[in-house]
């Protein structure tokens, strides 16, 4: 009985993974491959990494166009990874700190919950503070995916709204500091950093 509650649950989860990577396209299908082979391997924490917007710039690589660019990162035999992929082709892994990966375990709780706030600013109408959300849809987002043995975790938020301090360029954005100390930030900082050391 405990060994068929097992496979449901194994099989439940590859269901609910194919559901958050498009597999129609090429990166995806090779992102979900290695996805299921790692999990195969019994690794219980793989993120996967991408920015999304309405005006991607492709990318010339030889004699291919990158439209799409996924990474994964995860730990295996005490070794932390990285892999790109693209519509191109997927690259080899390569190995990183432990930083990234820890930061999502021992704020995993925390991060669940975490909300990245618009930029909001306040002014004075008939002498009563106003507060004022200012949202915009023409811009890029970051997600992340994390796969564990718990499920699927996605958080997907704007840089924008990491990036504003001012709104307009004159109003105090009253959620830039919340912004800038939460896990999700550090997240993006630290992808960020390594993801321009490889390319």
């Amino acid at each position: 009985m405990k060994i068929f509650v097992i496979t449901c649950l194994v099989c439940l989860l590859n269901v609910v993974c194919k559901a958050q990577i498009d597999t129609n396209s090429v990166t995806g299908k090779n992102v979900m491959e290695k996805i299921h082979q790692l999990q195969e391997k019994k690794v219980d924490t793989i993120v996967c990494y991408y920015v999304t917007s309405t005006w991607m710039i492709p990318v010339k690589d030889d004699s291919c166009t990158a439209y799409e660019t996924k990474y994964l990162i995860w730990v295996e035999d005490n070794k932390n990874f990285i892999q790109k992929f693209t519509n191109c082709k997927s690259f080899q892994p390569i190995t990183m700190n432990s930083q990234f990966l820890n930061l999502i375990r021992n704020n995993y709780s925390k991060i669940k919950k975490e909300k990245i706030k618009n930029p909001e600013y306040i002014y004075i109408s008939k002498g009563k503070p106003q507060a004022i959300q200012q949202i915009t849809t023409d811009i890029s987002y970051n997600v992340f995916e994390i796969y564990t043995a718990k499920g699927i975790l996605t958080k997907k938020f704007a840089d924008y709204y990491l990036n504003e301090k001012y709104v307009s360029g004159k109003h105090l954005n009253k959620s830039y500091y919340h912004n800038q100390k939460s896990s999700l930030n550090q997240l993006r900082k630290i992808i960020g950093r390594k993801i321009r050391s490889i390319n």
